[in-house]
């Protein structure tokens, strides 16, 4: 999928230098098409490379055997609370730059929130590719 967004990156432009050389006039239509291939590839990158940060991002806090982390909250720029479950018990902890810290061992389990899908576009561009109306 990188290298169809990279390929369409790379193609966008030829348009731009058709249009500067002598002897070559681009109409109406070669305007808007070139506006709207520069927008789709735009909405392209920014739809590939969100995907692969949400990838990222959720790589490093899955868990799996007997640690594994139950949820978390970011309490700062860098800092981040986290419940992490050792076998049976579950134990919150702080984590900042300067360290990790255990600030409590839970005695009742919390179990982890039930993971709702989320849309892979913002509602207002989904519906507009979708046709969908706003109520």
């Amino acid at each position: 999928m990188i290298r169809l967004v990279l390929t369409l990156a790379s193609l966008a432009p030829l348009h731009a230098v058709a249009a500067e050389l002598p002897g070559i006039e681009q109409s109406g239509l070669g305007l808007v098409t070139d506006v709207v291939l520069g927008l789709g590839v735009t909405i392209l990158c920014i739809y590939a490379l969100s995907a692969i940060a949400k990838k990222m991002m959720g790589a490093g806090l899955q868990g799996t055997g007997t640690l594994k982390v139950v949820t978390g909250i970011s309490v700062g720029a860098r800092e981040r609370l986290l419940v992490v479950q050792v076998q049976d018990e579950q134990i919150l902890l702080g984590v900042s730059p300067a360290g990790i810290q255990r600030l409590h061992q839970l005695s009742e389990r919390i179990e982890p929130p039930a993971t709702a899908a989320q849309p892979s576009l913002p509602p207002v561009i989904s519906q507009l590719l979708g046709g969908g109306r706003r109520s």
